[in-house]
């Protein structure tokens, strides 16, 4: 199966939520994209810094979502405006949720950049047990 995490840039919510994903469910493959991405940019310090300190799956460079990332068995916004904009851009599909919304719950993973370590470290901690959700219901 396979699994893409969306967000804005690519440097920050998808990538941090893709490496957490490799390291908790080996067994599928797990990709991320961004809506604005810069191809082949780095991810954030502070998201490298995070990946480091908790022996995280290593970061891919940045890539913009495109219509053949449309293949994914499931796509996992960060935001609705994420999945908005894939619905705008290429239709309606039933492949596409926030990730909140994919785990049965409210709200939204608040983007990180340019923000402090702390805010992070929040994001950081919010993926992992949205991830862990995540792995319930498609393990």
């Amino acid at each position: 199966m396979k699994i893409l995490f969306v967000c804005t840039g690519n440097t920050c919510r998808s990538s941090l939520a893709e490496s957490i994903a490799k390291e908790v469910m080996p067994n599928h493959q797990f990709e991320s994209r961004g809506i604005f991405a810069v191809n082949n940019q780095g991810v954030s310090n502070y998201v490298e810094d995070l990946v480091e300190e908790h022996h995280l799956a290593e970061t891919t460079l940045s890539q913009q979502f495109t219509e053949a990332d449309l293949k994914a068995d499931i796509i996992l916004t960060m935001s609705y405006s994420h999945k908005e904009l894939i619905e705008a851009h290429f239709g309606l599909q039933n492949h596409v949720f926030t990730l909140h919304e994919y785990v049965k719950e409210a709200g939204e993973v608040i983007d990180p950049y340019g923000g402090t370590k702390e805010m992070y470290v929040h994001t950081y901690e919010e993926l992992v047990s949205l991830i862990l959700k995540l792995k319930d219901i498609i393990c």
